[in-house]
């Protein structure tokens, strides 16, 4: 609603860790990813570039590790979106691509493990069922279409996703922003 300022204090409101949980900030994953973008997008609003560009560089470093791979090897979640836009916002198109194709692979090795058991770990239901894991692709592969400009696309594969996962508060929010 261009309500820039107000936006910027919710996400910095989100960026924090309540006091009585008596543990340290979350500094990595998916969710510090999102906010630490959202974060960046509203200093951008309000001409605060400084602010932006740190925002985007910390979204950036969220997702890696100490040797700065992905901080879960072999995994890729809709922390990649934000990080590859993040790297667009820096002006950084190779690590815009880098992180684009990522998440395409993916999803490519899954549509080509579907129905095969990938880990020890799956029979403990990690993964998902195998709806879940539908509905996770498309979500990402709709993230891609958003990047890549393709809001026709983004919509398909958002509203492919919800009609597997209709709680899917995410894929919700980008399919609004397919119109």
């Amino acid at each position: 609603n261009k309500q820039y300022k107000k936006a910027l204090n919710e996400f910095l409101e989100a960026g924090t860790f309540p006091k009585n949980l008596e543990t340290n900030e979350l500094s990595t994953g998916p969710t510090v990813a999102k906010i630490a973008y959202h974060q960046g997008l509203a200093y951008k609003a309000i001409g605060n570039k400084e602010m932006a560009h740190e925002a985007f560089r910390r979204c950036i470093e969220s997702a890696k590790d100490d040797r700065g791979w992905s901080r879960r090897a072999g995994y890729v979640d809709e922390s990649k979106y934000f990080v590859a836009m993040s790297h667009k916002e820096l002006g950084n198109e190779k690590g815009y691509a880098e992180s684009i194709q990522q998440m395409q692979d993916y999803i490519d090795e899954q549509k080509e493990s579907a129905g095969t058991v990938v880990d020890i770990y799956s029979k403990f239901g990690e993964d998902g069922s195998n709806n879940t894991i539908i509905a996770r692709n498309s979500y990402l592969q709709g993230l891609i279409a958003i990047a890549q400009g393709d809001k026709q696309a983004a919509k398909e594969y958002f509203e492919t996703s919800l009609k597997l996962n209709p709680s899917s508060i995410w894929t919700k929010y980008f399919l609004g922003t397919c119109k």
